[in-house]
């Protein structure tokens, strides 16, 4: 074979390969379709079943009809060390009302959890889940931490905030979930 032939079913060759990969893509984005649009407020709350810091599991579905903060956290992470005791007042104060907060910790390692929880008391009381594999910060689309998501009675995401700064606006938001109406 010529080198000219040689050059042409070497072409084709990549154009094969390239080809596949653009199918496998394609049928990835197809089936994973939903992990690719951002949560933004509106949006259905993606659910998760995650394990709970100290044994059982949590599912964000099994609580509908109540708010829900997700509180996305690390133990690395200043800001959401410095407004955890914020946000165990904001739950003690609204518990009546119908809101729970779940702090997700994104490191899922259960002894920097438990030096977390040893060196701050709010850590203590908040219900913590591991996300070990990340599944549902991704879902999430968690870029930045402390990363919140206010989620509705009905499921719906009613207020997405990323980093450590404005914490008043989740309450704005949280105080607005609670006072809506129930259906």
């Amino acid at each position: 074979m010529s080198a000219h032939g040689r050059s042409r079913v070497a072409g084709v060759g990549v154009m094969a390969i390239l080809a596949a990969l653009f199918l496998f893509n394609l049928v990835w984005i197809v089936r994973n379709g939903d992990q690719l649009r951002p949560v933004v407020s509106g949006t259905r709350a993606p659910d998760f079943d995650l394990p709970r810091h100290g044994g059982g599991r949590e599912r964000l579905s099994a609580h509908r009809g109540q708010v829900v903060l997700l509180s996305f956290w690390a133990s690395w992470c200043g800001p959401c060390i410095k407004e955890m005791p914020h946000i165990v007042e904001l739950e003690r104060r609204l518990r009546e009302r119908g809101f729970l907060v779940l702090a997700i910790n994104i490191e899922g390692n259960p002894e920097k959890i438990d030096r977390t929880r040893a060196d701050v008391p709010a850590a203590r009381k908040l219900t913590v889940l591991r996300d070990a594999d990340g599944d549902a910060a991704r879902r999430y689309g968690v870029q930045t931490l402390p990363h919140l998501v206010v989620v509705g009675r009905d499921g719906t995401t009613a207020f997405v905030h990323s980093g450590g700064k404005h914490f008043e606006r989740v309450v704005r938001a949280v105080e607005q979930a609670v006072a809506a109406p129930r259906r």
